[in-house]
């Protein structure tokens, strides 16, 4: 148990950004899942989708998604928010002063997602009044 722990943290460091060094959400956004119809489409299109078969369908990463649709490491000026450059689900805030700029960034990835692939992603933490 404590091998596996440790093995767990340490893949975590690798790919996670401290939260007490560089302000972040962690993982931003869930895994869609997708109908076994509209994943066919897709991976006729995008060979190298990276997906897994659930149930009746396919959970797909949201982070190839992310970086397919090329927001992997590229800094918005308008919101001051980025992606995680090893991990695309984690939003980074570079110099954004409000809530809204990582709304606003969070929809310009929704959007792109939308239009590229048909498919809406879901912003996984849970935003307080």
């Amino acid at each position: 148990v404590t091998q596996v722990r440790e093995a767990v943290i340490n893949i975590r460091k690798q790919k996670l950004p401290d939260p007490n060094r560089v302000a972040n959400n962690g993982s931003f956004f869930a895994n869609p899942i997708i109908d076994r119809h509209t994943y066919s489409k897709l991976a006729k299109k995008y060979p190298a989708i990276k997906a897994w078969e659930i149930n009746n369908g396919y959970k797909i990463s949201a982070a190839w998604l992310i970086e397919e649709a090329g927001f992997k490491n590229k800094p918005d000026p308008e919101t001051g928010i980025t992606t995680w450059k090893n991990q695309s689900l984690v939003l980074v805030n570079k110099k954004a002063k409000y809530t809204k700029d990582l709304l606003n960034y969070q929809d310009k990835i929704t959007d792109k997602i939308y239009e590229l692939f048909g498919i809406n992603l879901e912003r996984e933490p849970e935003l307080l009044p």
